[in-house]
């Protein structure tokens, strides 16, 4: 042990002198980043109006769109007098029964018959 003291006594200046270097190492560190972090701050502000006007953009092409689908009304006038036009025609088709309607035949009721004939 009495041989380690004068070793440490000697080394201490050493000691201190790279406790004195790793401190102004870590206030350099401190300043940089100081220095840096308006900057960063800068960015992250830019990059958030960005964003905010790119959802602002996609907000504005949607109320276009209603806007433009709400303009679209049905002519219901017309569709009224098509309607009227076509009374008294005849029967009238749909999807299932074709241009010939159904033929009245096959609408009697109360009569008896078994499936399939």
């Amino acid at each position: 042990m009495a041989l380690v003291a004068p070793l440490i006594a000697a080394a201490m200046p050493a000691i201190k002198a790279t406790a004195t270097v790793a401190s102004i190492l870590g206030a350099g560190a401190t300043v940089v980043q100081a220095i840096r972090a308006p900057e960063q701050q800068r960015r992250a502000e830019r990059a958030m109006q960005k964003q905010a006007a790119q959802q602002r953009s996609v907000l504005e092409g949607a109320v276009a769109a209603q806007q433009q689908a709400e303009r679209r009304t049905p002519d219901v006038a017309q569709f009224l007098r098509d309607t009227r036009a076509r009374d008294g025609q005849g029967m009238s088709g749909t999807l299932l029964t074709g241009p010939a309607g159904v033929p009245p035949t096959s609408l009697t009721l109360g009569r008896n018959t078994l499936l399939g004939e």
